[in-house]
């Protein structure tokens, strides 16, 4: 059995139903404050057919450590895209769901070599090394950059086909001498 959503509206003690479509849902995640009063009805809709729901459910950061996980189960893009922006996510998310969305999408692995300081009770180390293991030059790109990438992680790249790689490794690598000497 599919659940039924709608609205009631209780008006001088009678109620009024009004069936919502998807997309009113939606909207009404979408225009709902994120704030703990609202954490039972985001971690009720998480059971919403909808990925567009979804997608709008995973940037709240009201929700429980169950529905989060619910929300990166469903395997949509989206939903997991929306995940990655959500920093009560970033906070409960393991190194193995990071490796796994790494290897799955070009587009999450950036995301995350965007953000690796938000993740902040994970391994930098680990998780700087699984960035840079991507075949991406842009997820490459943007993990050398970041601050918390040491030089010996980025020396292999000094001759890397990519020049734009390559240059920033090189800058990367003279820049920390220059801080140590």
């Amino acid at each position: 059995m599919t659940n039924k959503y709608e609205l009631v509206i209780t008006i001088e003690g009678k109620e009024v139903r009004i069936d919502m479509p998807f997309y009113n849902v939606s909207n009404i995640v979408n225009e709902l404050p994120d704030v703990k009063d609202n954490e039972d009805i985001f971690n009720a809709l998480t059971n919403h057919p909808s990925k567009q729901v979804l997608s709008n459910l995973a940037v709240k950061t009201n929700l429980s450590t169950e529905s989060l996980l619910k929300l990166f189960d469903t395997g949509y893009n989206s939903v997991i895209q929306s995940l990655l922006s959500n920093p009560t996510f970033k906070k409960s998310v393991g190194i193995e769901d990071l490796d796994k969305m790494i290897k799955a999408d070009a587009e999450f692995a950036n995301i995350i070599a965007l953000s690796i300081e938000q993740f902040e009770d994970l391994d930098k180390t680990k998780l700087i090394e699984l960035l840079l293991a991507s075949k991406d030059p842009r997820v490459i790109h943007n993990t050398i950059n970041n601050y918390n990438t040491k030089k010996n992680m980025v020396k292999k790249f000094k001759n890397y086909p990519d020049n734009l790689i390559a240059m920033d490794t090189i800058r990367k690598l003279e820049t920390e001498e220059e801080d140590n000497g």
